[in-house]
């Protein structure tokens, strides 16, 4: 029996090296294969991931109109939560825009001086819920808050969430075609 495994594995170098060029040629296109697959596995990992926290990130910024009371915002943040598709609803007050404001320009926050946080409109900010994240979903929801005659403006970054669901479109394509072929 140990005759027989030393003459198989003395037979297996010999094989490969009688046969070096052919081996290596064959070695080479599987390593280059697992590395391509490897690299786009990799990519596609953390586009995908980098696409979740960008979905967390959507969210629709409804201003109310001048001269809405502080009376009317507890009645409508109350008909905004109960829309359909809307997970969250944040009141942001002109004084806490303000504040925002200064927070995000840091050193620079002298630029503010002078500006009264009244000049600031309040707003709500709706965060939407997990199915609601995707450019025909969010059209759905800013028609039904236009509806509503108190606010007064409607940003949802229309270009950049068309843009996103592409994207997402694409890399999911992508992924099952050159999975496919590899």
């Amino acid at each position: 029996m140990m005759f027989f495994l030393q003459y198989v594995i003395r037979r297996t170098f010999q094989n490969m090296m009688g046969n070096l060029f052919p081996n290596f040629i064959t070695i080479s296109i599987i390593v280059i294969s697992m590395l391509i697959f490897s690299t786009f596995t990799l990519i596609a990992f953390n586009l995908t991931n980098l696409l979740k926290i960008w979905e967390d990130k959507i969210e629709i910024i409804a201003y109310l109109r001048q001269g809405t009371s502080s009376r009317e915002v507890e009645p409508l943040l109350n008909k905004t939560r109960l829309l359909e598709g809307v997970e969250l609803v944040r009141y942001v007050s002109p004084y806490d825009a303000m504040d925002f404001m200064a927070t995000k320009l840091g050193r620079q926050k002298s630029l503010l001086q002078g500006i009264q946080p009244a000049l600031l409109p309040p707003s709500f900010e709706i965060q939407l819920k997990k199915d609601y994240r995707n450019s025909t979903m969010i059209k759905e929801v800013v028609t039904q808050l236009e509806k509503i005659p108190q606010f007064e403006e409607i940003q949802y970054g229309q270009e950049w969430v068309e843009t996103f669901s592409v994207l997402v479109h694409i890399l999911r394509l992508t992924q099952w075609i050159l999975g496919g072929l590899l």
